[in-house]
């Protein structure tokens, strides 16, 4: 048989002899039937809220023209045991608008946000949230969602042309496909190409809608990097012309810095650094410099890592030095001479 032992609510004999006292077991008791009482309410307070629910948050239109406009709705439901409120509608851009048939919705009902994409202006791949604040204690606000392709009624891939790195003289050659969403054949001709070693031409692709146009350079770009864009006619009325933007890096055997000198027209003398570094090549040596002004006084010093600064001083920026150039001479083998071109504008 158990023993029954006896709680004592009163201290023993001493100073404090026969004041009752709480024991520690009574003490957990009350503190566990207060804890329970309040975990009950907070469970009963969740049980009763409301709970916002979309079966489909997310809307994927494929891939459309950017002419058009989406149109969707999303169904929110009340999944809770109190009323849910639609506080608010925050489209993420400008783009994008939307309105809910019902701001306040009862368990178990559900209310309509009808939602608007405009996709005009946009290419390419679309992603645009529509973020819904509700009332709701677990999810104080939830995401929708067009998400899908917008494509331009007649665009370009690839829309930019970017070769790898170009040995100087090197000649390039990239086709672009120009394709069309409308019905009829697509005609094309070239505007311009911004630059005349960039060349383009339309080629016929037969049995096709779309078309071709192939783009050369006739390797008398510069060193460094060359930027421009290729502007061509199209037949269509709702996209009359397309652009074909395009960079071609040029490295060359040795980096020049600054590639061409330009001054303002003047008869103060100046000062002109240039600096000479490795490019395809690490080892080399700059062993002159011509200038077509005999008075300019040239002095060239090594630095470190196969670099060299040249100094140009007495420079005058008379009329007679424009479209002249400084010469370099190096032992490069493809670049023994290195022509650094000087402009001269007049202030006016």
């Amino acid at each position: 048989m158990l023993a029954h032992t006896r709680v004592s609510t009163t201290l023993p004999a001493g100073k404090h002899a026969g004041r009752p006292v709480v024991s520690g077991l009574s003490r957990m008791l009350s503190f566990t039937g207060v804890l329970q009482l309040l975990v009950a309410v907070g469970v009963s307070d969740v049980a009763a809220a409301p709970k916002i629910f979309c079966a489909a948050p997310i809307h994927d239109f494929g891939a459309i023209s950017n002419t058009e406009k989406v149109q969707h709705e999303f169904h929110i439901q009340n999944q809770g045991e109190s009323p849910l409120l639609i506080e608010k509608l925050k489209p993420g851009c400008g783009c994008t608008v939307a309105n809910i048939s019902a701001k306040t919705v009862e368990p178990g009902e559900t209310a309509t946000i009808r939602a608007q994409l405009d996709l005009r202006r946009k290419e390419g791949k679309q992603e645009k949230t529509i973020e819904v604040f509700s009332n709701d204690p677990a999810r104080a606000s939830m995401n929708l969602m067009f998400t899908g392709v917008s494509m331009a009624i007649v665009s370009a891939t690839p829309q930019r042309i970017a070769p790898a790195t170009l040995r100087a003289g090197q000649l390039t050659t990239n086709d672009v496909i120009v394709i069309s969403l409308e019905e009829a054949p697509l005609v094309l001709s070239v505007l311009n190409t911004g630059n005349d070693h960039v060349r383009a031409e339309v080629v016929e692709l037969p049995g096709s809608s779309n078309a071709q146009v192939r783009v050369t350079t006739d390797g008398k770009l510069p060193l460094g990097p060359t930027y421009g864009r290729i502007s061509i006619r199209t037949n269509s009325e709702l996209k009359p012309t397309v652009t074909i933007p395009y960079v071609y890096q040029v490295a060359g055997e040795i980096s020049v810095h600054p590639p061409k000198l330009s001054f303002v027209l003047q008869d103060k003398a100046l000062t002109q650094a240039i600096t000479v570094g490795p490019g395809l090549i690490k080892e080399f040596d700059v062993t002159g410099v011509e200038s077509p002004d005999k008075s300019v006084q040239v002095q060239i010093q090594k630095l470190r890592g196969s670099r060299f600064r040249i100094t140009l001083k007495n420079i005058i920026p008379r009329e007679d030095l424009n479209e002249k150039s400084f010469k370099i001479l190096t032992t490069a083998k493809n670049m023994a001479v290195v022509e650094v071109p000087i402009t001269v504008i007049s202030p006016n």
